[in-house]
């Protein structure tokens, strides 16, 4: 199922930028993330590599524990008739992998990558209601356990301050004006994290108060940001948390994503980068 955000009212969070999932092959991932229509940053080095779609991307951190969202991610591209040739050019390069495709419900492209990550290809619609920033990451959707996402949006709303739609089963998390976040319950769900998301913040001390008073701050991450405070925040313009509760029983954790959440004093926001086809 396509999903798209049908308001400009966003409250608190400007963009969401990027997701990163570990890979262990550099060159399969390279293959893949071209193969439907994203760019190789050229400036970025070493051994997370990024791949550009419009103003997002998704980040590959190349290391033996190779990750896999349950969900899908919706990805919205200029030309969909020239990423399903591209399909059909490049398929055998990914034999005996999880790589598959099929063209699904409004002309969108299935595309399952070689570690089982869903990926849902989107026709771009002037007219639509994604249209205003709605080339690259237009969603991501991770699955949750039954009875959990009324208490996931409450999450979201006390602490990020953004807007929420809650539907049976399922809530829709505003991430922009063209972007959302997705939890979807579901009777299969099963835990597979270890990847994580990054996005943007208007009020970036409010947030990060809200999150440290509650306990929510995450420090046992491999990276360098770790933020016990607000001044030690300001100096990285990011922090991390990964526990997602209802804030209604806080101790009780239902589902753990690693959130990467930044202030636009960061020096990537907003940042121009290199398109080769969107």
């Amino acid at each position: 199922m396509q999903y798209v955000r049908k308001t400009s009212n966003t409250g608190n969070v400007h963009h969401l930028e990027h997701v990163n999932l570990n890979f262990q092959n550099r060159e399969l991932a390279t293959k893949f993330y071209e193969c439907i229509g994203l760019t190789l940053d050229p400036y970025q080095k070493g051994n997370t590599i990024w791949f550009n779609a419009g103003n997002q991307q998704m980040h590959v951190s190349v290391v033996e524990d190779t990750q896999t969202i349950s969900g899908e991610i919706g990805i919205v591209v200029p030309d969909v008739e020239k990423v399903l040739n591209s399909l059909h050019k490049h398929k055998e390069q990914f034999e005996n992998t999880m790589f598959n495709y099929k063209v699904s419900e409004n002309n969108t492209i299935e595309v399952t990558s070689p570690t089982n990550t869903l990926f849902r290809i989107i026709p771009y619609n002037v007219d639509s209601s994604d249209a205003k920033n709605g080339l690259g990451i237009s969603y991501v959707l991770f699955k949750c356990p039954i009875g959990t996402s009324k208490g996931i949006a409450r999450f979201y709303e006390k602490y990020f301050d953004t807007k929420v739609d809650v539907k049976d089963q399922e809530c829709l998390i505003a991430m922009g004006e063209s972007q959302l976040l997705v939890f979807k319950e579901d009777e299969q769900y099963t835990f597979d994290g270890g990847y994580h998301f990054c996005f943007y913040v208007r009020d970036f001390d409010q947030t990060f108060e809200r999150c440290r008073k509650d306990g929510l701050l995450y420090l046992e991450h491999r990276f360098q940001d770790k933020a016990n405070t607000v001044q030690e925040a300001r100096i990285y313009n990011q922090f991390r948390i990964i526990n997602i509760a209802d804030p209604k029983s806080l101790e009780k954790v239902i589902i753990k994503i690693e959130h990467e959440v930044r202030s636009f004093e960061h020096p990537s926001f907003n940042k121009t980068l290199v398109n080769k086809h969107f």
